[in-house]
C-alpha cells in the first residue's frame, strides 16, 4: 500500500470551505473544531488557517489558492476536515492529492493516495445519484399535482436566524460571569479555553472549547 508522504507531518496549513447553502451555517466551526482535535491528537500544529464560503464545483477558490501557495513556499501539507471540502470534481480533487501534500483528517494519516483517490470518485458518484433521485421525485410529485417549497422562504429563513440568535445570546449571558472575568484580567483565549475544557464547560453544542468559540462567546458580550 502506498503511505502518503504527509504521515510524518509535524506542520500544516489549514482550509475550511462552506458552500453557499444556508444549511452549513456553522460549517466551519465545526470542521475547525473537528480539525484542530486531530492535530492535537497527531502532534500536528497548524502554522495558519484559511476560510471561506465558496461552491465546491470550482476548484478555483481565492483562500484555497493562498493556503496552496503558503504550503509550497514552507514545504508543508494542507489539512482539510473531509474530502467534500477540497471539491466537489472528482478529477480535480485527485490531480490535487496526485501533486501536493494534502491530509484528509477524517481518514487519518495513514490513508494512502490511492484509496482516497477511489474515494473522490464515490463521493462524486454518490452525490449524482442523489442528484439524480431528487430530481426524479419532484418529476413524479409535480406529475400528482403536489405543490413544492415553502410558500414564505423568506420569512421562513428569518425566523430560523432569528431563534438561532437568541439562543446563542441566552448562552452567552449564562456564562458571562465565569468567561468575562477571565478576558478583562488579561488570560489568553487559549488559556480561557484550556480552563473550561478542565472544569468541564461544554460549548453551546456540547462540545470542547476553542480559542475561536471563546472569542466568538466574548464579542458577543461585547458587541453592546
Amino acid at each position: 500500500m502506498q503511505k502518503s508522504s504527509t504521515t510524518n507531518a509535524t506542520h500544516a496549513i489549514a482550509y475550511y470551505r462552506r458552500s453557499t447553502s444556508h444549511s452549513q451555517k456553522h460549517s466551519l466551526e465545526a470542521q475547525q473544531n473537528y480539525v484542530e482535535d486531530f492535530c492535537t491528537k497527531e502532534g500536528i500544529t497548524i502554522v495558519a488557517s484559511f476560510e471561506e464560503t465558496f461552491t465546491g464545483k470550482e476548484m478555483n477558490r481565492p483562500e484555497f489558492n493562498k493556503a496552496l501557495e503558503m504550503a509550497r513556499k514552507q514545504k508543508i501539507p494542507i489539512i482539510i476536515k473531509s474530502l467534500s471540502r477540497l471539491g466537489r470534481d472528482a478529477a480535480g480533487v485527485i490531480g490535487l492529492l496526485n501533486t501536493e501534500k494534502i491530509i484528509v483528517a477524517d481518514r487519518g494519516l495513514e490513508c494512502d493516495r490511492l484509496t482516497l483517490n477511489i474515494l473522490a470518485v464515490i463521493d462524486q458518484n454518490e452525490r449524482e445519484r442523489i442528484s439524480e433521485r431528487t430530481k426524479e421525485g419532484l418529476k413524479a410529485a409535480k406529475r400528482k399535482g403536489i405543490k413544492l417549497g415553502n410558500p414564505n422562504p423568506q420569512a421562513s429563513l428569518a425566523k430560523g436566524q432569528v431563534i438561532i440568535q437568541e439562543g446563542a445570546d441566552e448562552f452567552a449571558e449564562r456564562n458571562r460571569r465565569l468567561i468575562l472575568p477571565m478576558h478583562e484580567a488579561g488570560h489568553t483565549l487559549q488559556q480561557i479555553a484550556d480552563d473550561l475544557n478542565t472544569w468541564g464547560v461544554k460549548t453551546r453544542r456540547g462540545g470542547k472549547w476553542y480559542p475561536t468559540t471563546v472569542k466568538n462567546l466574548v464579542e458577543r458580550l461585547l458587541r453592546d
